[in-house]
């Protein structure tokens, strides 16, 4: 439409309107456009979310009850009864007269320093907590000192030969067998074994000298060896339903990360 009689600083005022109108029209979609995705995406995330607690309701709180035990041995391993750094007053671990000053995957088989509960309440003492450590696990299976082939050790199957974990991690000092004697798990309701570490020297009330091939190991870093056993979780049981952990901690001191050690540095670096 043309306005013959209007200035021409007024005609392009009118156009300049119309333009400007125009332009916060498509803005204002394009603004509700993005708000629809976010609230359409803030559903999905949400429904998301409520589909794990329906599942598994307990188990982020249960993981936090492993790691917070996990913190709490070995802030016990650091501290002594009076809350010092390495009790200096250490001599040996003969005398038990403070804190060993280093980590070692062993358990005292010499001191029931530690008392667990079976699942029915009642209290067992059980060996090591005593300069020790028996939340430790040996890094790597002993091949050099593997039992041959067909080795029944005592309360345990036939060794397979192929390596014997020297010390694996007790957290609590009791393990589960299932109802068939190993590590199947199937019914927690049924007859579980409760084994607490007794006696060294036989193979299910043991921590240490465990052939990697025995039934009654977990592998709890998923690289298809053997490695633990179940234990109770410190939140053994939730809203009607039990919880076991597997549980593996190893040292990682004076070991090599490839990421920095195999890096494209020049040789004089």
């Amino acid at each position: 439409m043309n306005y013959p009689n209007l200035p021409h600083h007024i005609m392009r005022r009118c156009a300049g309107g119309r333009t400007d109108r125009r332009g916060s029209a498509i803005i204002l979609v394009l603004v509700s456009i993005v708000l629809m995705a976010v609230l359409a995406a803030s559903l999905l995330q949400l429904t998301r979310f409520e589909r794990i607690p329906r599942s598994e309701p307990n188990i982020d709180v249960v993981i936090e009850s492993v790691i917070a035990e996990i913190l709490n041995q070995l802030t016990d391993d650091l501290l002594d009864d009076n809350g010092a750094y390495l009790n200096s007053q250490f001599t040996s671990a003969a005398a038990g007269d403070g804190d060993e000053p280093w980590d070692f995957p062993w358990t005292n088989a010499g001191n029931f320093g530690r008392q667990a509960e079976r699942n029915d309440g009642s209290p067992v003492n059980v060996l090591g907590g005593s300069m020790d450590d028996t939340w430790l696990a040996a890094d790597m299976p002993d091949f050099g000192g593997a039992p041959a082939a067909g080795t029944v050790y005592a309360g345990g199957p036939a060794s397979t030969g192929v390596g014997v974990w020297r010390k694996i991690t007790s957290l609590t000092g009791l393990y589960l067998r299932g109802e068939d004697g190993t590590s199947n798990l199937t019914s927690l309701g049924g007859a579980i074994s409760e084994d607490a570490v007794t006696n060294l020297a036989v193979v299910t009330t043991s921590d240490t000298n465990i052939p990697t091939g025995s039934n009654i190991l977990v592998d709890a870093d998923g690289d298809g060896i053997g490695d633990s056993r179940w234990e109770w979780a410190p939140l053994r049981q939730v809203g009607g339903r039990q919880y076991v952990m597997a549980v593996r901690i190893i040292d990682l001191s004076a070991r090599m990360d490839l990421n920095v050690a195999t890096g494209r540095f020049a040789a004089t670096d």
